[in-house]
């Protein structure tokens, strides 16, 4: 039998966001060994996959994509998590509204809400090609904008960071 028990505390939301603790993950972000465009280019493949992929799916692309394009896996993984309960029907919302308009293909609000109430693979597969059109399109849409902003963000601060601080940069 198994009795050694892990002594390993995890923090509450309110510990993670306390500025000593945002400094510190930020501090070990700028402190990773890798340059400032593998880092920007690791939290922008991230972003992307979580706009246009829906929440449950994500880990099934962004596992063999990092790994594939050689990027930071933690850094992506992470910032998939733009994309989460609290973020996922906002997101969504625009996205749809973004399709509709991309598209030109008009779809009922509605249709959505039961991919809401019961998140599931056939529930999203019944929302109709219509539906899934607009959805993807939206999605791809907002996930390369903020993929290319978050990139470009990333790199300058990581760059300027390194620069006035001395860090690694390879």
């Amino acid at each position: 039998m198994f009795k050694h028990k892990l002594n390993i505390k995890i923090p509450t939301l309110r510990e993670l966001l306390r500025r000593d603790t945002l400094k510190r993950y930020f501090s070990k972000f700028i402190g990773l060994k890798a340059s400032p465009h593998k880092l920007a280019w690791s939290v922008a493949i991230g972003v992307f996959i979580g706009f246009f992929i829906p929440i449950g799916f994500q880990s099934f692309f962004i596992i063999p994509l990092a790994l594939a394009l050689e990027v930071n896996l933690i850094v992506a993984y992470i910032s998939t998590l733009v994309s989460n309960p609290i973020t996922a029907i906002p997101m969504y919302y625009v996205a749809v509204n973004v399709g509709q308009r991309l598209t030109g293909i008009e779809v009922l609000w509605s249709n959505f809400e039961k991919v809401f109430s019961e998140f599931s693979f056939s529930a999203l597969m019944n929302l109709g090609t219509d539906s899934l059109i607009v959805f993807f399109t939206g999605s791809l849409f907002l996930g390369l904008i903020f993929a290319a902003l978050l990139y470009i963000f990333t790199y300058k601060v990581v760059s300027y960071y390194r620069k006035t601080t001395n860090l690694y940069s390879p």
